[in-house]
């Protein structure tokens, strides 16, 4: 803080420095990141970009065609993984579950195609939309399945309204602090004994969540960690 460093009346040289701005069209950046991005698995989940041919050998995993674009999502970061592992544990065939900051979609495309009835996604970033709709045809989900609204749930009633109510699971893999946030806004969109699986969370910002979620009038259930992140899943 320069506050910290000056005193009141004295001076001090601070070099001379240049700022460079440029642009890099925003086709140009997705398609260089494309060359980190490679098939991997997540347990018996085989996740593959658009860009890579699918193993002719035969196999049990559950294949997941996943182009992120400008999206959040590819399942390659811990805290993603943590929330595929939550979902997958907790949900049961014909559930309904809501993602909070859905992103590339792959969370409710994982639920669904391990037997989620419906799902529906929030998120406040626009450029989600076509890497949802692309995702949704690459899997051939039916749309119907998996509705979808730009908009903030905390606070735009339009966007709770279009969530509505009684989800088996309310997932949301985003920062402690944002998900402090959400927390309030769960048990409205949450059937009793409901799970709420959360992620994104450093370990050492996890009071934060943990605090939110038993003001809310939840019960944490299970924290699993994974590397510096972890996921708390709580009951309604």
């Amino acid at each position: 803080m320069i506050r910290g460093l000056l005193e009141i009346g004295q001076s001090t040289d601070v070099g001379e420095g240049s700022i460079e701005i440029g642009t890099t069209a925003e086709e140009d950046w997705i398609n260089n990141w494309k060359q980190y991005f490679h098939q991997f698995t997540i347990d018996d989940i085989r996740i593959i970009p658009s860009w890579e041919e699918v193993p002719t050998e035969d196999s049990e995993e559950m294949i997941l065609h996943i182009d992120p674009g400008m999206a959040f999502g590819t399942g390659k970061h811990e805290s993603t993984q943590l929330a595929i592992r939550g979902i997958r544990k907790y949900l049961k065939p014909g559930m309904r579950m809501l993602d909070i900051g859905t992103g590339s979609g792959i969370l409710g495309i994982i639920a669904l195609k391990s037997g989620a009835e419906y799902v529906f996604g929030t998120d406040l970033d626009e450029n989600v939309l076509p890497a949802i709709a692309e995702n949704l045809e690459k899997n051939e989900i039916d749309a119907a399945a998996f509705e979808y609204c730009i908009g903030d749930i905390t606070e735009e009633q339009a966007v709770q309204e279009k969530a509505g109510a009684d989800y088996d699971i309310v997932v949301a893999n985003i920062i402690a602090e944002i998900l402090a946030g959400i927390t309030p806004q769960v048990p409205h969109h949450l059937k009793k004994g409901g799970y709420y699986i959360t992620s994104g969370i450093l370990q050492t910002h996890a009071q934060v969540v943990r605090d939110a979620v038993a003001e809310a009038g939840l019960t944490i259930v299970e924290e699993v960690p994974m590397g510096e992140w972890e996921s708390i899943v709580a009951r309604f």
